[in-house]
């Protein structure tokens, strides 16, 4: 099976300062990594340029065997839990899930089956009409990673995906998560082993 994710050499720099150096790895289809350390070693630059939106300073990102290093993140066909959320704040939760189905046309029949199917599981339902401000962080986690699985992308990239939850919350996304990615290719990152 070839692989569907192949980092060659990457490396990545801010100025002068060297984040990621010679960073080699291959991720196969449906495949669930975990890349474990310490705040502030790089791994949410690794995601970051992974998706799209670092370039790297040198190296090779392949998506199935071809060269994605310089294609724009929205033609990648992956998604990203992002550690802030990155919920829009002028949107409802609804919207907030259901706006890259939107994106990709899908009808409004399927996007709130999807949409009302997630939320649903991960215990949101009632805060469908709220805004991001009138949401806990823990239920904002909840909805960036509700965002990101609806779109049933190549390859989901988690960053800090339990961050701001609480141990019974925690173990719910989590038990949701190896539910919901059974099958598909996750790359998570975390500090918390």
């Amino acid at each position: 099976m070839s692989d569907l994710l192949r980092v060659e050499a990457l490396c990545k720099s801010f100025g002068t300062h060297q984040v990621l150096t010679d960073i080699n790895c291959q991720v196969k289809k449906g495949e669930f990594i975990s890349i474990l350390g310490p705040s502030g070693c790089g791994k949410t630059t690794l995601l970051r340029t992974i998706a799209g939106l670092e370039a790297p300073t040198s190296g090779k990102i392949y998506h199935e065997d071809v060269d994605i290093t310089e294609v724009r993140p929205d033609k990648r066909g992956f998604s990203i839990v992002f550690q802030d959320y990155a919920l829009f704040p002028h949107m409802t939760l609804y919207d907030n899930v259901a706006y890259g189905l939107k994106l990709r046309k899908k009808s409004s029949q399927e996007i709130r089956d999807r949409v009302m199917d997630t939320l649903c599981t991960l215990k949101l339902e009632k805060a469908v009409k709220k805004l991001p401000s009138q949401l806990s962080g823990g239920m904002q986690q909840r909805a960036a990673i509700a965002r990101s699985l609806v779109l049933d992308c190549d390859l989901l990239l988690l960053d800090e995906p339990f961050k701001g939850l609480d141990e019974s919350t925690r173990a719910m996304v989590a038990e949701y998560l190896r539910a919901e990615t059974a099958g598909r290719t996750v790359i998570m990152v975390t500090h918390d082993p």
